[in-house]
């Protein structure tokens, strides 16, 4: 019985350990023979930007995911379009001034300037727990870097659509559309198959 307690616990704590680790990748799918695995908790078509060439590097933290690209005008344009066209309700661009420090981890360094985060699982879970009043979507942002001279050169060739909720920067680039602004609302809900209601990555507490 001893010997079975301690497997389970052993088991346990792997669980537990493997949860908490992080790992990284550098370069595009193609270098690597197999393309980036769509997570279930992912909006419907954002996989397609993490599949994208341009991409350098990429690092995956308990569901805080981040992709970063070294991009050309033309690549930064697919991938606003692969942005705007995925399943989700908000479609945050952020628009920066100035070249970013290069993405590192474990002692790696990459230069970039586009990055995109996708928050979900246990990180996603963290963050909606912290929230009381206001009920935010926190679906994938991204975040674009320009210098001054790429926002002159550039200003009118970004291609915008509109569904995106733009954050610039840059006076050159402006949109309508803001972020609506969502309430948070309690109910009590019971199920009659008696099955938990509870299920953190969908943000039900």
């Amino acid at each position: 019985m001893k010997s079975l307690l301690a497997i389970a616990t052993g088991i346990l704590f792997a669980g537990v350990s493997a949860h908490g680790m992080a790992t990284s990748r550098v370069g595009p799918d193609s270098l690597h023979g197999r393309p980036t695995v769509e997570q279930g908790d992912w909006p419907k078509g954002i996989v397609a930007i993490p599949r994208h060439e341009s991409r350098v590097f990429s690092v995956w933290v308990n569901g805080n995911e981040n992709f970063y690209f070294k991009a050309n005008l033309r690549d930064i344009n697919e991938m606003i379009a692969l942005f705007s066209l995925a399943r989700m309700r908000d479609h945050e661009l952020i628009l920066k001034q100035g070249t970013p420090k290069d993405a590192a981890f474990m002692k790696q360094s990459h230069a970039y300037n586009v990055n995109l985060q996708i928050l979900a699982g246990i990180s996603l879970g963290y963050v909606r727990g912290k929230e009381i009043k206001e009920a935010k979507t926190h679906e994938p942002k991204l975040t674009i870097h320009l210098t001054p001279k790429q926002a002159t050169d550039w200003a009118g060739k970004i291609n915008i659509p509109e569904n995106i909720i733009l954050s610039s920067e840059f006076d050159a680039f402006k949109s309508s559309r803001k972020r609506p602004q969502r309430n948070t609302w309690f109910t009590e809900v019971q199920f009659d198959n008696g099955k938990p209601a509870v299920d953190f990555s969908k943000n039900v507490q």
